[in-house]
């Protein structure tokens, strides 16, 4: 079964975690296993790649969530002649993106913990 020290190694692979510890990363690392966990179906093979996969990228989206407000998150930069400026709203839609095709693509090993409306 994937632990909390294997998703924080995949979690470290992403260049805007450097900087951060692993006691910082772990608790993201442990809120995207637990969800996952969470929603393992009884069939499911706790080996499958899939696991980690989608534990790393929920802790990913908590990460970006939770350090939204760091500085770096929404400052321009000047170098020289040149401004580099975050767009936080089009990064934040990104990561929601990455979120659902990672939850898409786990669905055969996940159970669907929502609701849905039919209209007739």
């Amino acid at each position: 079964m994937v632990s909390v020290s294997d998703v924080c190694n995949a979690l470290k692979t992403y260049s805007d975690t450097e900087g951060f510890s692993e006691s910082q990363l772990n608790s993201f690392a442990e809120a995207g296993l637990s969800f996952v966990k969470g929603r393992l179906r009884d069939d499911a093979d706790e080996t499958d790649p899939l696991i980690l996969r989608t534990a790393t990228v929920v802790a990913h989206y908590n990460f970006f969530l939770g350090t939204i407000s760091s500085s770096d998150r929404y400052e321009s930069y000047k170098a020289g002649d040149m401004t580099v400026r975050r767009n936080i709203s089009k990064e934040f839609q990104i990561e929601k993106e990455v979120l659902i095709n990672a939850l898409c693509e786990a669905a055969d090993i996940l159970t669907d913990k929502g609701f849905c409306f039919i209209v007739s």
